[in-house]
């Protein structure tokens, strides 16, 4: 237990820093940059993600579980890691190339070869052999030092719209650099050698299955950012881009907890421990419930004004539209949860493959019915329309085949601790007339009374989690 609440802790601490660094970017980045120059930057992000997906295969997934599976047996280990990184290097090459050909016919050649550093990166990419062992700590201490470098960097470079180059070249050496450092640890726990093609293949049917997952999966705000980029303007994907930027993040801190739980329930699955990995799931589904229902309606309240101190007036669009797509915060948690604890560790491929088509086909329905004629709202409708449809499914699909059940009684008693904080929220807004100040009493309120509500109701989550 020590050693999973460690490894929940150091990548919690690496999510923290991931979700941190954002926050003090947008502080300096879109006033140096401006919307268009982050909408610019957002825009060739979002296009060059799919052929990192696609250097990456489904490893992120695929080899945590393959080497979690074999993990008591250092032959089978060295085996399986040399198997699933042969397929990635000659997969990731071919990709790469691809890339470079598909940069040189851009509107921004330049800034698209610089990305590519980051699909170098995930042609080395070994996370998923260092998670599969729950060696979490060398991922996350290595993530928070160069991050906060990158950002340092930043904040001493980017001073201009001109500065564009450069904030996308310190961006994806970062990455670069995060993925190829981890080397040097893995070769301590394993060896490489070069396999047979033929040998390496065999993981290709499983690993492009899971890559297809995960390639619909980013179109939720991907193609999104794509579509509004070609019908609208770059300043309308960088409000945009702001506005999901606090739904995801927080979503990407509580799936810390996920990814150290992949491993473990793989290895649990290969145990035959099923009674385990559906009472951590049930645990885990409620804890969080717990956090993001308050950080909902939190988002949702503050939100506004929030964005508008920290963006300034130019990000007017981005405040209006964060309210609505605060209900990501319960959405995104909550699909990846049961994801990343129910279909991937038994490879129930073909559940998490519908839940993920349906919510493409939704926003790509969506997005290019809606987005030509009332844009930015039409970019919001498809986003949220494509979360709610996946995580229904995901929820349906866990309740009906792996007996999940939500305790309505918890469920109640944390609905009534978030009415209370709302209401405490909303009336010390109509005391303190200072932005700064309301939005930092808010704040400071809203948790203090979500927290004590909660434990005099006897549903504080966390306190029950680490009893369990």
């Amino acid at each position: 237990m020590k050693h999973f609440i460690n490894n929940v802790a150091f990548q919690a601490g690496r999510r923290a820093l991931e979700t941190f660094i954002p926050f003090v970017t947008i502080l300096v980045v879109p006033r140096r940059l401006g919307s268009t120059g982050v909408g610019t930057y957002q825009f060739i992000s979002q296009v060059s993600s799919y052929f990192v997906f696609a250097v990456g295969l489904g490893l992120a997934n695929y080899g945590v579980r393959e080497i979690a599976f074999v993990r008591n047996d250092r032959r089978l280990v060295e085996t399986r890691f040399s198997e699933l990184e042969t397929l990635n290097i000659i997969t990731g090459a071919v990709v790469l190339v691809g890339y470079l050909v598909f940069a040189g016919f851009t509107s921004t050649p330049t800034l698209y070869y610089i990305v590519a550093l980051t699909l170098l990166g995930s042609l080395l990419d070994i996370t998923w052999f260092l998670a599969g062992i729950e060696k979490f700590v060398y991922i996350a201490v290595s993530g928070i030092v160069l991050r906060t470098a990158g950002l340092v960097i930043i904040l001493v470079v980017v001073k201009t719209p001109q500065d564009l180059p450069q904030y996308v070249l310190i961006q994806s050496v970062t990455v670069l650099l995060c993925l190829v450092i981890l080397w040097p640890v893995a070769v301590r726990h394993t060896r490489f050698h070069w396999v047979p093609i033929k040998q390496a293949l065999k993981h290709l049917r499983s690993a492009t299955a899971l890559l297809a997952s995960k390639v619909l999966a980013t179109l939720y705000i991907s193609l999104t950012t794509i579509v509004l980029g070609l019908f609208r303007s770059a300043a309308d994907v960088g409000h945009y881009s702001y506005a999901v930027l606090i739904p995801s993040t927080f979503g990407r801190l509580i799936g810390a907890v996920d990814e150290v739980l992949l491993p473990r329930m793989s290895h649990w699955l290969e145990q035959g421990k099923q009674a385990a990995m559906q009472r951590t799931l049930g645990i885990t589904l409620h804890t969080q419930l717990f956090l993001t229902l308050p950080a909902m309606a939190g988002l949702a309240t503050v939100g506004p004004t929030l964005i508008m101190l920290l963006l300034g007036p130019d990000f007017t669009p981005t405040a209006s539209i964060t309210p609505i797509l605060a209900v990501d915060v319960v959405l995104i948690p909550l699909s990846m949860s049961i994801s990343q604890q129910y279909h991937i560790p038994r490879m129930l491929l073909k559940s998490y493959n519908i839940s993920v088509a349906v919510g493409a086909i939704a926003a790509i329905a969506i997005n290019l019915v809606t987005v030509p004629f009332i844009g930015i709202w039409g970019s919001v409708a498809a986003t949220l329309s494509a979360q709610a449809l996946v995580a229904l499914l995901r929820v349906v699909d866990a309740v009906r085949k792996a007996a999940v059940r939500f305790d309505i009684s918890i469920l109640g008693r944390i609905a009534v601790s978030v009415i209370v904080m709302l209401a405490a929220i909303i009336g010390v807004g109509f005391l303190v007339s200072d932005d700064v100040w309301r939005v930092a009493i808010q704040i400071a309120v809203g948790v203090a009374t979500y927290v004590g509500v909660a434990n005099l109701l006897g549903v504080n989550m966390i306190q029950r989690a680490l009893r369990g």
